[in-house]
């Protein structure tokens, strides 16, 4: 790793190790921006196929929670009637 430290010198022979210091720490950065790319890159792949599973599964999941709730919908729909019914017997009684 380069210094981030200035060089000292001067004239013309400073602006030309400005320079080429400036253009090092450039590349080491562009260096280490690539590092992080393909590291991100890796771990996005690597955790892409559990993710697909886990959304499939959650998928699933809400079938079979969706079908659940739609037969316990009936089974009160079931149960109001028949209590309707019965309301309907008891008012006649009277």
């Amino acid at each position: 790793m380069m210094s981030t430290m200035l060089p000292s010198q001067s004239g013309q022979e400073s602006a030309t190790s400005v320079t080429v210091w400036l253009k090092e720490l450039l590349e080491e950065a562009w260096s280490r921006e690539k590092q992080l790319k393909k590291l991100i890159s890796t771990i996005a792949e690597s955790k892409q196929a559990a993710m697909e599973a886990d959304i499939e599964n959650l998928r699933k999941q809400t079938g079979r929670v969706r079908e659940e709730v739609e037969c316990w919908q009936m089974r009160n729909e079931e149960v109001e009637q028949h209590l309707q019914r019965w309301m309907e017997r008891c008012w006649s009684l009277k």
